[in-house]
């Protein structure tokens, strides 16, 4: 509280001279003060919150990340490996994958599976592809992968899946298996 007063004293020393020198009419004063006061002090809130030590940004994000990132987004339906990841950004794998983490909170193969089990949801759901296109269109080697990796995420088939809808609580959220692996097995 006591830092909202002089937050207030502070504006008000700020604005006063405005009034004082007539540059402002004195009519609107008090509209004006309320309006002026209230989005100080939002600003003031939203500096506190904002920018404590925890929530600063440490620096500025390796461009390489934001590209694969990007790259994940765009070819998730292509059969990507960290090595490729690494080597499309010039990268040690491992460093890749801790770097990437640390910053999206989640592994890069993660992420990519994250991405086409919520693209197989979908197809599941508003499409009548059958499982086997799915799983080819999702860059997966076989249906049996993508079914095997599909129950572990959501505790049933896609079969039973699509039967359901994806309703009636079946399943697990996206990104529940698997914490951030950055072992890179050659």
């Amino acid at each position: 509280m006591h830092s909202q007063n002089s937050f207030a004293i502070q504006a008000t020393s700020i604005v006063a001279p405005l009034f004082a020198e007539n540059r402002i009419s004195t009519e609107v004063l008090p509209e004006t003060e309320r309006q002026l006061y209230s989005l100080l002090q939002s600003l003031h809130v939203e500096k506190e919150n904002v920018l404590t030590p925890a929530k600063r940004p440490i620096g500025k994000i390796d461009s390489r990340l934001i590209t694969v990132n990007r790259y994940i987004r765009n070819n998730y339906m292509r059969p990507l490996t960290l090595q490729y990841l690494a080597d499309l950004v010039r990268s040690n794998p491992v460093y890749l994958c801790n770097s990437y983490s640390k910053v999206f909170r989640v592994s890069p193969i993660k992420y990519l599976q994250n991405l086409k089990m919520a693209k197989a949801q979908e197809w599941l759901v508003s499409t009548d592809f059958t499982i086997g296109v799915i799983a080819e269109q999702l860059g997966y080697i076989s249906q049996s992968q993508f079914g095997d990796l599909f129950k572990r995420y959501f505790g049933i088939t896609p079969t039973q899946y699509r039967r359901n809808k994806g309703i009636n609580g079946y399943g697990n959220s996206i990104g529940e298996f698997g914490e951030v692996n950055c072992e890179f097995k050659h």
